[in-house]
């Protein structure tokens, strides 16, 4: 119960916290498109750094909530079906993140065609806030 519970949690709050950059990233960008947008850690560096903490959020980085409802999750699971768990660990963090982590650092490190048309406006105070609060409840 304890696992399923923290895992709702880490997933409604870092759902939200995803949406929202994105949502920055498509107003500040004009288009959602990967090829378009590239070279977030040039253009804007506090969309950047909300960005890169939400990833090693999603990655389960020791410390968050991530990481505690898949310990208890996988620690649980592991004394119930040993072979399926190490399967089902090895499909998580291999083989599943591996395109969604490629195409978010494109994002974040690529180069950015954008550069060309118009430097994008950072966060504000209050996007920082807010998704500053997100990550502060994940952590």
């Amino acid at each position: 119960m304890l696992a399923s519970f923290s895992m709702l949690i880490s997933h409604a709050l870092l759902s939200t916290n995803s949406f929202l950059v994105v949502d920055a990233i498509g107003r500040r960008f004009k288009t959602r498109l990967l090829t378009e947008v590239g070279g977030v850690n040039f253009l804007c560096p506090k969309l950047f750094a909300i960005g890169l903490l939400n990833l090693l959020i999603f990655l389960g980085f020791p410390g968050t909530i991530m990481f505690v409802s898949e310990v208890l999750f996988f620690s649980f699971f592991f004394d119930l079906h040993p072979t399926l768990c190490l399967f089902y660990i090895f499909l998580l963090y291999l083989v599943g993140p591996t395109m969604f982590f490629r195409s978010w650092m494109l994002v974040l490190f690529g180069n950015s065609t954008f550069l060309s048309k118009t430097i994008p406006l950072d966060l504000t105070s209050r996007e920082v806030l807010v998704y500053g609060g997100l990550i502060v409840l994940m952590i």
